[in-house]
């Protein structure tokens, strides 16, 4: 549906009905039924039709609604004071922080729900959702001390990037994995993401290209993609996640640390072997501080990993020769056996 052109035929009642007939399923009889009444009971009746036909409250909207529930084009111009009447003493409650739409509290009412992020502003006073993140009835966690949430918080800091954008209102965090990470972000990284913030989440493919043999192959890695003020904000503002560097200190005060770890392990970690030793399992990154954290949360946790190492390596068959170093701590088979791995490369 255009919004511009429900504007632009606003004067005409029968072309907007036909429109709206046309556009949305409903019949004469529909809209007939619904402009009876209250404006206020019209807007509950319109609003609970909309969900019914489309099962998506983002579809419950000013311009929608309004031409929904007045007959006389020229009253429709005081919709914002029917809503206002319905709703102001509701929003004077968060108005210290955030100036809640009143057609959330109408979207709210329509399907009997709270008002999406009301609990959440309750426990986090510092996150600032967008208009999208309202429609869309995003949802941040409360208790991050619950024991999944902390893997998830784990996973976040592990592979997490976050992206905000004040000009573009396109904040974003990306969750990046290894091309042998597909299982593990289709099956674990998706499924949870969306559950914590109520989102749809697909993975992507993120193609690269490196050289390797005198050849230029081409790698597949796993990505998903949380578009939201709120989710960044929240990370950034309230829990206190840095853009610049990773590091698990905010985390600390707030997650279980066996939850955490365990986020941890599943994306910065992996199986090592050189065949003259036992297995073991070795967290990696490039930054010595951030290996230096993990190091200590494992040990607070009873694991015996070494002390973190820093390790130089250059391949001439691999991408130009060039080479890289990276900061490690590993985990020898007594570790491995108390390990609970969320990643299923891990587990084989």
């Amino acid at each position: 549906m255009s919004y511009a052109k429900l504007e632009k035929i606003a004067g005409n009642i029968v072309e907007t009905d036909n429109y709206l007939i046309q556009t949305t399923g409903l019949s004469a009889d529909n809209l007939k039924e619904i402009r009876t009444g209250k404006y206020s009971e019209r807007a509950i009746k319109a609003a609970q039709k909309i969900y019914e036909l489309t099962g998506d409250t983002s579809h419950i909207t000013h311009h929608i609604v309004q031409a929904m529930i007045y007959d006389n084009p020229r009253a429709r111009k005081n919709f914002s004071r029917v809503l206002g009447a319905m709703y102001g003493e509701e929003q004077k409650e968060y108005i210290g922080r955030y100036r809640i739409p009143y057609i959330e509290f109408l979207r709210s009412e329509a399907i009997g729900k709270e008002v999406s992020l009301t609990k959440e502003m309750k426990k986090w006073k510092r996150f600032k959702p967008s208009t999208y993140d309202w429609q869309r009835s995003v949802t941040l966690p409360t208790e991050l001390k619950k024991y999944e949430i902390s893997q998830n918080m784990g996973i976040i800091i592990g592979d997490g990037f976050i992206y905000p954008d004040e000009k573009n209102q396109q904040h974003t965090l990306l969750l990046h994995g290894r091309k042998d990470d597909w299982h593990f972000y289709e099956d674990v990284v998706a499924p949870r993401m969306e559950q914590m913030f109520n989102l749809p989440i697909k993975v992507e493919a993120h193609e690269q290209n490196m050289e390797f043999l005198g050849k230029i192959r081409n790698y597949s890695d796993p990505e998903c993609r949380i578009t939201s003020k709120a989710v960044v904000t929240w990370l950034t503002e309230d829990i206190g996640i840095s853009r610049e560097r990773r590091s698990i200190a905010p985390l600390l005060k707030c997650c279980d640390p066996k939850g955490l770890f365990e986020g941890l392990c599943a994306t910065k970690g992996g199986k090592h072997s050189n065949g003259r030793y036992a297995p073991r399992f070795i967290i990696f990154d490039s930054d010595k501080n951030f290996i230096e954290e993990c190091y200590n949360l494992a040990r607070e946790l009873g694991y015996n990993p070494n002390e973190p190492k820093i390790i130089i390596s250059s391949h001439p068959e691999f991408n130009h020769g060039l080479s890289h170093s990276t900061w490690q701590i590993g985990f020898r088979v007594k570790d491995i056996r108390k390990m609970n791995f969320l990643n299923p490369r891990h587990i084989a």
